[in-house]
């Protein structure tokens, strides 16, 4: 399977919990401070070639509309802290997000926590955990179009 469209180079990058993408830590999920929500799509089953394939995934968008990042967009896959749907990713746990405003903790650099990484999708069975496929998914767009992350935040 080519999988070049989840490179960095096409605006892709995976964030794990641990060196083997493994459940066995609870890691904190965060987006730069001045970060505003653009869509909440909850859980949704994937489909493969136009049919239902009986594995779910949830997907969170956020954007900049000032300040050092503004324009750009950061949208989340697979993440975990998520509450009801059959697997837990219907909505944003309501201690991130209220009124469609984040709401979570702050870490030291002042980013808020949008949930927990490695939430629904991958290459997960129907069962909500595999503890072998840990990850959550994000992509970066600016001004509407996919950008290499370490362009925005790597200062390439």
């Amino acid at each position: 399977m080519n999988r070049s469209a989840h490179l960095a180079n096409d605006g892709v990058f995976h964030i794990y919990p641990d060196k083997y993408g493994t459940d066995s830590l609870e890691m904190g999920l965060y987006v730069p401070k001045g970060a505003k929500v653009k869509k909440l799509v909850g859980e949704y089953e994937q489909k493969v070639d136009g049919k239902p394939s009986g594995s779910f995934s949830n997907s969170f968008g956020f954007y900049f509309d000032s300040g050092v990042y503004k324009g750009v967009e950061v949208h989340f896959d697979h993440v975990r802290g998520t509450y009801g749907g059959d697997y837990g990713g219907q909505n944003l746990g309501k201690e991130f997000i209220k009124n469609n405003v984040l709401i979570g903790p702050k870490n030291s650099t002042g980013s808020l926590q949008v949930g927990l990484i490695g939430g629904l999708g991958g290459r997960q069975p129907k069962e909500y955990r595999n503890p072998l496929n840990r990850h959550t998914h994000v992509t970066i767009k600016r001004n509407g179009r996919k950008i290499d992350p370490r362009k925005i935040f790597c200062g390439w």
